[in-house]
């Protein structure tokens, strides 16, 4: 609460070094442990309940800062185009003006005499038509349109003589013609034939622009997607005085050079998308909200790919493209880190931070909370990842009318933050998955929880269900009481939300008590082997592991899941059944199980191997001795190009998690099929 006073005394002490050298670290400790009460009696939480969060959070805070990662520089010299009806667009433009070189596309709309239309001084360019195409982003927009206005604007002296003469008020101040209206007359083109303005037999004119931003004032943006490219901000014509002047506040700051980082590492060689022009994984590119990856699959696998492509000197920006795969637009992505999360191979993975650097903070609380006390304490701990924006600010919030002793609309006193849940800030919540889940429950976690705040893109929510349905079929399928990893929902799913104001907008106390409900449940100790289990060889305490996350993904996901078996109730020497295979799920919206085996229709195949070939993990193998197609198992990813490039359709995928051998059966390579060769005489 007081970082900016203790930076600037750091700063004004003589002699003090600078925080490059030795950095001063903050933690909020007030309102993610102290401002708690008891689940049980509603009072202040004893400070024995929530030491060993308050080690665990400062040993985090403790950590050294991350490497620094390459940086994308957006360059803007404030030319904004308003596209929009003529009087709200004059509005807006009045605005900005002081600040930023304003342009109009003005919109059609219904003609007449009522709007206040465009200014009457020629003091900035103004365009009419609709937009056909938008690209680009902050800084480096690209707009075309078109208009079948029979007014050239650029000849117009706005005289306003055409309006005069209009019997029908097809004219308005926006200098555009309401074709819908006008009987023909063409008094209009009499009385302008000094200027010359006004044309019928004008074919439709089309135009184009490079503009640093854009602020859309009709009634639909021009982007579908969830995520739309900065710069560009949309305000609809219902939306308020309230929201066009945050948009206008934002629009005026966007002047100069921008860094953001660069979120993400590209590595082609593991990717799955595409082998000889056949489609496989597309995990990333359904998932991306902002439309920042797309398919570059033309190529991969054609003789002559394995070349660096040329690029234009506008394309050196773009990640991957080198012959086939993906194409990751940085400019474009916003850093939410869906695609990371959904990739199976890894070929996607996280920068900021790196999964080795938040599996590292989460083992750092982890350890902390049990040599400060907690694993004295009755259930394991429970990692909350939240947002670092509308997620701290829900339990900031929250910690706060908890202090006050507040109650939500069901007389129900608010209790804050159990003291045995750790809460882990990130970017955003869709950057983490599967690897990192396991991984903390590897290290002790009782559970796993993503918290979502609404302002999540709803195919992000999807993604993250269908990971954590792929989590808790392993943690369940091997025993394990609970859930293992869930979702929590602190707000109900919201409309599109990107403004400023609503970025900002502090939680309702209904919203809170909700989620104080939610948390309520985490309050509870909770057993990490099942009861059901709860043999003599089970009867010793889970083991945290002493692993670190790599960062390969598929080499973090063996690590857990050998830890896992190895204490698994469920694979247990007097279990009642031998632990085999866990069933996946499979057939998501967002990639399929990263786990699973291959059924060979073994009369249909003729072992041309052109599987082996398309096979881009090495899953597949063939022998060089004898005709046999061989598999092993732990390098399959699903992705179904083998499944696509069979030409006899001899193969189909089978999501599971085969634990045959206490593990090891799906690491040897295995016959799928094979013939005896023909003896020659």
């Amino acid at each position: 609460q007081e970082q900016r006073l203790f930076l600037e005394l750091n700063e004004q002490t003589e002699g003090a070094p600078s925080i490059q050298e030795r950095p001063i670290r903050f933690v909020n400790l007030r309102e993610t442990a102290g401002w708690s009460r008891s689940s049980a009696t509603g009072e202040p939480a004893a400070a024995a309940a929530v030491l060993p969060k308050m080690a665990a959070l400062i040993a985090a805070a403790q950590r050294p800062d991350p490497e620094p990662v390459p940086v994308v520089t957006y360059k803007s010299q404030g030319r904004v185009l308003v596209i929009g009806p003529a009087d709200r667009a004059e509005a807006a433009a009045q605005r900005l003006q002081d600040r930023l070189e304003v342009e109009l596309l003005c919109t059609p709309q219904a003609g007449g005499r009522n709007g206040t239309g465009v200014s009457q001084q020629r003091n900035r360019l103004v365009h009419a038509g609709v937009p056909s195409r938008i690209t680009g982003w902050l800084g480096q927009f690209e707009v075309q349109w078109e208009s079948a206005n029979p007014i050239d604007l650029d000849l117009c002296t706005r005289c306003n003589a055409c309006l005069e003469v209009c019997p029908e008020g097809a004219i308005g101040l926006d200098y555009q013609i309401d074709l819908s209206r006008c009987s023909g007359h063409r008094a209009c083109v009499r009385v302008c034939e000094a200027a010359g303005a006004i044309d019928f037999q004008r074919e439709s004119q089309s135009g184009e622009g490079r503009f640093d931003l854009i602020l859309d004032l009709r009634e639909q943006a021009a982007y579908t997607q969830h995520q739309w490219p900065q710069g560009y901000v949309h305000v609809a014509p219902d939306a308020g005085e309230a929201a066009l002047w945050a948009a206008v506040v934002q629009l005026r700051e966007l002047v100069g050079e921008f860094d953001k980082p660069r979120f993400f590492q590209y590595k082609q060689k593991l990717c799955a998308h595409s082998r000889n022009e056949k489609t496989g994984c597309t995990a990333c590119i359904d998932v991306c909200s902002a439309k920042a990856v797309r398919s570059d699959a033309s190529l991969k696998g054609k003789a002559g790919a394995s070349g660096p492509k040329v690029r234009r000197p506008d394309q050196q920006h773009v990640v991957g493209g080198q012959g086939g795969g993906i194409i990751v637009e940085p400019y474009l992505c916003v850093g939410c880190g869906a695609c990371t999360t959904a990739c199976p191979t890894g070929a996607l993975s996280y920068q900021t931070p790196t999964a080795p650097e938040l599996g590292g903070r989460i083992r750092t609380m982890l350890q902390a909370w049990r040599a400060a006390g907690g694993q004295d304490r009755p259930g394991a701990p429970v990692l909350l990842i939240h947002s670092q924006e509308r997620g701290s600010a829900f339990i900031d919030e929250l910690g706060r009318q908890t202090r006050l002793g507040r109650r939500g609309p069901d007389g129900q006193v608010l209790r804050g933050l159990p003291a045995r849940v750790l809460p882990l800030s990130v970017w955003h919540t869709a950057s983490t998955g599967l690897d990192i889940w396991l991984s903390a429950l590897c290290w002790g976690a009782a559970e796993v929880v993503v918290m979502l705040t609404g302002e999540e893109a709803p195919d992000y929510r999807t993604a993250l269900q269908e990971q954590v349905d792929l989590a808790r079929a392993i943690w369940q399928g091997m025993g394990y009481a609970g859930s293992g990893v869930s979702l929590l929902e602190a707000a109900p799913t919201q409309a599109q939300a990107h403004t400023a104001l609503a970025a900002s907008a502090v939680p309702s106390l209904e919203a809170l008590a909700e989620l104080d409900k939610a948390l309520g449940r985490l309050a509870a100790p909770l057993p990490v082997a099942s009861a059901g289990a709860a043999t003599a060889s089970r009867a010793a305490p889970f083991k945290p592991a002493t692993f670190t996350v790599l960062p390969e993904k598929r080499a973090t996901l063996e690590m857990c899941i050998d830890h896992l078996l190895g204490q698994a109730p469920a694979a247990a020497p007097d279990s009642p059944a031998p632990l085999e295979q866990i069933t996946l799920p499979g057939g998501q919206a967002f990639g399929s199980s990263p786990f699973g085996t291959l059924v060979v229709d073994t009369q249909a195949c003729t072992l041309c191997l052109s599987c082996v070939g398309a096979c881009p993990q090495g899953a597949l193998a063939d022998n060089p001795e004898k005709p046999q197609l061989r598999f092993v198992e732990k390098n399959c990813v699903q992705c179904g190009l083998c499944e696509k490039t069979c030409p006899e359709n001899a193969i189909s995928l089978q999501p599971r998690l085969w634990l045959a051998d206490e593990g090891k059966a799906r690491k040897q390579l295995r016959v799928l099929h094979e013939v005896e060769p023909f003896r020659c005489i």
